[in-house]
């Protein structure tokens, strides 16, 4: 029995650990590189979140 989803739910990045960043100006900071998944995120959701309420009308 398949009980998989054809559309599902987009998860939520990981976010960073308090120890993650070293606060050190690094060019690719891990709480900007979670900040831009972040966004993804919450695009891929609002995307998601369309789609079901398509189906419920």
């Amino acid at each position: 029995m398949n009980t998989e989803q054809p559309d599902p739910k987009p998860q939520p990045p990981a976010a960073p650990g308090p120890d993650d960043c070293c606060h050190s100006g690094c060019t690719w900071c891990v709480l900007d590189l979670y900040y831009d998944d972040l966004e993804r995120y919450r695009t891929a959701l609002a995307a998601w979140e369309a789609r079901q309420n398509r189906g419920q009308v």
